[in-house]
């Protein structure tokens, strides 16, 4: 796995496709939380005959350096995504996954000219719906007061339990290997903290306003059996954004990129212009 320090911070990626060259795309994708870049590894699979693929390890997860506060996840995600997108001709397609896609949203309205498109699957940017005074604000912000309780009375595998029933990719707590529930209980606090910089708007740029402005060609997926608090986020910048399209991918949930990559992928080469994934390949 390639590695460098950016921004002071060891990040380390993974590549796919085709080499860089004139006229090939390049497309850059951020996981979600608790992954790392091999989650994309199902979609690269999908592309690769059509498109150069980066997948970075985002603050805190894989072998990239842990969240260094007090910077935020995004913050510090876009330090160390930055030099790879300057490495990769300075103008990339950007995919992100949940936590990801806050950090595409901002590196998105940091540098609009380094941005060809955005693909954004269920990024969970709640604090867009505390601007917006979306309904269901208030109940999200509630329950992500309740798993930073769990956490914060030692009841951690608890607040696991129930964030993966929530947000998980299928498997339920108990049916985790040991080195994944470990995995998941180190980086746990990192989503509490997260959820905290949301619910004081510690978003940077990504704001209505700021959103307004960005006109960029997006697409926006997500699981047809996803929670709806994910669809209201996605109401909100398809309302706020000039240029949207939407897919969602039925009989599945929050983890679509990985439950569904075919399905994913067909709709990112479409967007991309790409041409469709060979018959019968």
């Amino acid at each position: 796995m390639p590695g460098a320090l950016h921004a002071g911070f060891a990040t380390h990626w993974t590549e796919a496709g085709l080499a860089p060259a004139e006229g090939v795309r390049g497309v850059l994708m951020l996981h979600c939380a608790l992954a790392h870049s091999r989650a994309w590894d199902g979609m690269a699979a999908k592309l690769g005959d059509a498109a150069h693929l980066r997948a970075m390890d985002l603050p805190g997860h894989g072998q990239s350096a842990p969240l260094d506060p007090p910077h935020t996840a995004q913050e510090q995600g876009a330090l160390m995504a930055w030099p790879l997108i300057e490495a990769m001709g300075g103008k990339v397609d950007l995919v992100g996954h949940s936590l990801g896609g806050t950090l595409a949203l901002r590196l998105a309205l940091e540098r609009p000219g380094a941005v060809r498109s955005l693909t954004l699957i269920e990024p969970v940017q709640f604090s867009l719906l505390r601007e917006a005074g979306h309904p269901l604000a208030g109940p999200h912000f509630e329950a992500e007061a309740r798993l930073a309780a769990l956490i914060a009375s030692g009841q951690a595998e608890e607040a696991a339990r129930g964030f993966l029933a929530t947000w998980g990719d299928g498997p339920p707590w108990e049916a985790l290997p040991p080195a994944r529930r470990s995995y998941v209980l180190e980086r746990l606090p990192m989503i509490v903290g997260h959820a905290r910089a949301m619910a004081a708007d510690r978003v940077g740029p990504v704001t209505l306003a700021g959103l307004a402005g960005l006109h960029l060609p997006l697409l926006l997926i997500d699981g047809a059996q996803t929670p709806p608090v994910i669809r209201a986020i996605h109401d909100v910048l398809a309302g706020v954004l000039p240029q949207v399209r939407r897919l969602s991918v039925p009989g599945a949930g929050h983890m679509v990129p990985l439950s569904h990559p075919a399905a994913v992928a067909a709709a990112l080469r479409e967007h991309l212009g790409l041409a469709p994934f060979p018959a019968g390949a």
